[in-house]
């Protein structure tokens, strides 16, 4: 039981910072994007204003932001749910999908 209340304290969750926030909102829109194409190899490019901004610590807590409380999983749903071609096209929107496309990203983050 001790450990688990050590494992349990070690986890940080932090609020990201705005520039954070731009990262992501940045990549959930072009992740959005290959959803709706149904690419299956996914590759998002960041912006070079970005770039600087993706160190292990920064990436880090992303994932554990994204990571908590199914958050990733539904900032995707929510920005695929809403966007236009999705309704004019009626494209189906899969929940083990979305959750797979989510992991690929959070995936990419700890290689960074």
């Amino acid at each position: 039981m001790d450990e688990l209340t050590k494992l349990l304290n070690d986890i940080n969750i932090e609020k990201p910072d705005d520039i954070i926030l731009q990262i992501i909102e940045y990549d959930f829109n072009q992740l959005t994007r290959l959803f709706i194409n149904g690419e299956t190899e996914i590759y998002i490019e960041p912006e070079p204003f970005h770039e600087y901004y993706l160190t292990p610590e920064n990436c880090k807590i992303i994932y554990n932001y994204l990571g908590n409380n199914y958050i990733g999983y539904n900032l995707l749903k929510k920005k695929v749910s809403n966007e236009l071609t999705t309704k004019r096209f009626n494209i189906p929107i899969n929940d083990n999908d979305i959750q797979t496309y989510v992991d690929y990203y959070l995936q990419t983050l700890m290689i960074e």
